[in-house]
C-alpha cells in the first residue's frame, strides 16, 4: 500500500493537526482534511466523543469484512503532547496552588506521546501485512496518574500541593448535580433562601417594600421552630463549609473519574510485532518536549 493522496478525518483535533503538519512537511504527501462531527453518535457509554470513536471503528470494521476495505484500525490510548487537552487542564488547575488526585493517583495511565501516534499512522499507511487488524498504541511502559498529573502540575507551579479525593464519593456527587426535577427543586429552594437573592431586588423601593411585607405575612403563618430552621439554613448557605474553605482544589469531573480509575495496562506488543511500529519517546522525554511547548504557548506563565 503506497498512497499518493490521503483523506484525513478529524483534522481539527490535536492529533489530526499534528499529523497534517508531518504529512506535509516531512513526507510531501497530498491530503484532504475532513471534519466529522461526533455529536450525533449513538449514546452507548454516555460520552459522545468516546461513542463516536467506537461507532467509527464499527463502520470501518464492517467495511473491511463486507467489502474488503484495505484498512488498519489504530487505538491510541492517553495521547499527550503539544495541543493535548489533558496537559493544559492540569496546568490551569494547578495554578490555584492545589490539585486534586483521585485515589492518590494510583490508577494506570496508558500515556503515549503524540509524535509516536503520528509515526504509527504513517506506518499504517504503508503497511500491507497488517491490513484488517486493530492495534493499541501506547508507550512501552505505563505510568500512574500521580506521575502524569504531578509532572505537569509542577511545571505550572513547583510548590503546588496535592489533595486526595476518593473515587467512591465522586459519582454520588456528580449524580446529585445532574439536572433532574429534584435537583432543580432543591436549587430553587436554595436560591429563594439566599440573602443575595433578596438583597438586589430590595434596592428597588417598591420591590423591597413588597418583599418585606410578604416575609412578615409568611412569618406569621409559620411556627417559631420553622422560622428558626429557616434562619439556620440561611446562615449555613451564607458561609462556606469547612471542607470547601480549606481547599482550592477543584473536584474531579466525570471524565477524570473514568480515565483515572483505570486498572488495565495496555500492551503495544501486537503493534510492534505485526505493524512494525515502536514508540520512540518515554513519558519523561515526551513531558520534556511538552514543557517546551507550554513555555512557548505561555500556559505555565504566572497569571496567564
Amino acid at each position: 500500500m503506497n498512497p499518493t493522496r490521503i483523506l484525513l478525518t478529524g483534522a481539527t483535533g490535536f492529533i489530526g493537526t499534528r499529523y497534517c503538519e508531518r504529512l506535509h512537511l516531512l513526507h510531501r504527501l497530498r491530503l484532504r482534511a475532513m471534519v466529522r462531527t461526533f455529536n450525533r453518535a449513538s449514546r452507548r457509554h454516555g460520552n459522545s466523543y468516546a461513542d463516536s470513536k467506537a461507532e467509527g471503528e464499527e463502520i470501518v470494521r464492517r467495511a473491511i469484512q463486507r467489502d474488503g476495505l484495505p484498512a488498519i484500525i489504530l487505538r491510541p490510548t492517553v495521547v499527550f503532547g503539544p495541543y493535548s487537552a489533558f496537559v493544559p487542564d492540569v496546568v490551569q488547575a494547578a495554578k490555584s496552588g492545589e490539585f486534586g488526585l483521585l485515589d492518590d493517583g494510583r490508577g494506570v495511565c496508558n500515556a503515549v506521546f503524540v509524535d509516536d501516534v503520528c509515526s504509527a499512522l504513517h506506518t499504517a499507511l504503508t503497511a500491507d501485512t497488517a491490513l484488517g487488524e486493530a492495534f493499541f498504541l501506547n508507550a512501552d511502559k505505563a505510568v500512574t496518574w500521580r506521575d502524569f498529573n504531578t509532572t505537569f502540575a509542577r511545571m505550572a507551579r513547583p510548590d503546588v500541593t496535592f489533595r486526595d479525593f476518593k473515587s467512591a464519593g465522586i459519582q454520588p456527587r456528580l449524580d446529585s448535580q445532574r439536572a433532574t426535577i429534584g435537583t432543580n427543586f432543591r436549587a430553587l429552594k436554595q436560591l429563594i433562601a439566599s440573602p443575595d437573592f433578596h438583597r438586589q431586588p430590595s434596592t428597588v423601593p417598591a420591590v423591597g417594600w413588597a418583599l418585606f411585607h410578604t416575609k412578615e405575612l409568611v412569618k406569621k403563618s409559620l411556627s417559631g421552630e420553622t422560622v428558626a430552621d429557616i434562619k439556620r439554613a440561611r446562615a449555613a448557605s451564607a458561609s462556606p463549609s469547612a471542607a470547601s474553605a480549606a481547599t482550592s482544589a477543584k473536584w474531579p469531573e466525570g471524565g477524570r473519574l473514568v480515565r483515572e480509575c483505570c486498572s488495565v495496562e495496555f500492551s503495544n506488543e501486537k503493534a510492534r510485532r505485526v505493524l512494525g511500529w515502536r514508540p520512540a519517546f518515554t513519558f519523561e522525554q515526551g513531558a520534556a518536549m511538552t514543557r517546551v511547548w507550554l513555555e512557548f504557548a505561555r500556559y505555565n506563565a504566572a497569571g496567564e
